[in-house]
């Protein structure tokens, strides 16, 4: 089915989310990045987005829309979704996004990549975990608050039942994306800042 400009413009990012993540499997984040940095796009209704994708076997992918030029971003970016999402390392990966204007502008230069993606993607990575902890929790009958994440799993804070990111991105896909999830302090970070 194709859909009009129009209609495509009146989709809400809600059942855009929810539709990505059921047709796909996994939990899909979006994620709202600035413009007019390095560029714009001319398009009133157009809003670039990145997206840190959860696949049902948990591993974790961040499309980036700039290009690694040796500021760092292919390394600085997933350890902040992973450090934020409490993902394993080992499990998260960045993959360079294609020519696609949902990207947004894709110049890179002026060293503004980290400085314009760094936040947003933190916030992608603590609404993820949000939304893990609470699948979990909902599993469990428990209230989020007793239960963590910890090395891509969701821990039961009474008994440490267990259990992993791929038993509940199903779940954790039909639910709401907090907006303003809790993010970390300095010193609980795990990847970021480290060698």
């Amino acid at each position: 089915m194709k859909l009009s400009r129009k209609e495509l413009s009146s989709i809400s990012r809600r059942d855009f989310l929810k539709a990505s993540g059921l047709s796909a499997g996994g939990l899909v984040i979006g994620v709202s990045l600035p413009t007019g940095v390095l560029g714009s796009v001319h398009d009133s209704s157009f809003e670039p987005n990145a997206f840190v994708y959860i696949a049902p076997n948990g591993d974790t992918t961040i499309h980036c829309g700039r290009c690694e030029m040796g500021q760092g971003i292919s390394t600085a970016l997933p350890a902040a979704v992973a450090d934020e999402l409490e993902a394993d390392w080992s499990r998260v990966r960045v993959l360079q996004g294609d020519a696609d204007k949902k990207y947004g502008p894709q110049a890179t230069g002026g060293s503004q990549s980290i400085n314009t993606m760094l936040g947003p993607m933190r916030k992608a990575g603590a609404a993820g975990k949000e939304m893990l902890i609470a699948a979990a929790a909902a599993q469990w009958g428990l209230p989020a608050g007793k239960c963590y994440a910890k090395s891509h799993a969701v821990h039961n804070k009474a008994d440490e039942r267990t259990l992993p990111y791929s038993e509940l991105v199903a779940a954790a896909s039909q639910m709401e994306v907090p907006a303003e999830p809790v993010l970390k302090t300095r010193d609980q970070f795990r990847y970021m800042g480290k060698p």
